[in-house]
């Protein structure tokens, strides 16, 4: 005997007019500055137009100071380049709504220690303006983790054929 499923209703997730204006003129500054990844926001040729705080701790920079930078001088060649030209490429097309998919680079604190981050990038427009929108996130805890990973994988491979190994002498006997 099979059981009918029932159908479940779905609410719709429009968000209303005045909803959105409240977000955008009370909440959303509190949120950006409360996120903890860098956020950059840029024109469409990547000239930082504002950042958050955590432009300090990621950059080495005060949130005043990297204002009118090229937000790709800070990743090493040839990433920043093949960044700078998907980006410029992308900004044509503001109206998708399609983020380009985050991609690991090598980002240049303004002291010259390099670390390992993620990058997204979403285009949008503020105030009838092309826009592109940076979120780079430290990625050093994610990439000891997968280290940690592929080192177990590897012990347990060993641990594996050792186990085969012994089974078949086993058998044998």
């Amino acid at each position: 005997m099979v059981k009918k499923r029932k159908k479940l209703k779905t609410r719709s997730t429009t968000v209303k007019k005045p909803v959105a204006s409240a977000l955008n003129e009370k909440w959303l500054p509190s949120i950006f500055q409360a996120i903890h990844d860098l956020i950059l926001i840029c024109d469409s040729e990547g000239k930082i137009l504002s950042s958050n705080h955590s432009t300090h701790s990621f950059l080495g920079y005060s949130s005043e100071e990297v204002l009118g930078f090229e937000i790709f001088n800070f990743f090493t060649a040839p990433h920043a380049e093949i960044l700078r030209s998907e980006c410029r490429s992308e900004a044509n097309y503001v109206n998708s709504s399609k983020p380009m998919a985050p991609r690991r680079l090598l980002c240049q604190h303004k002291n010259g220690t390099l670390s390992p981050v993620s990058v997204a990038v979403s285009k949008t427009e503020i105030q009838r303006k092309s826009r592109m929108i940076f979120v780079i996130r430290d990625i050093i805890q994610v990439l000891h983790a997968e280290h940690e990973l592929e080192r177990e994988s590897l012990e347990l491979s060993k641990s594996n054929r050792d186990l085969q190994r012994f089974s078949a002498v086993v058998a044998h006997d």
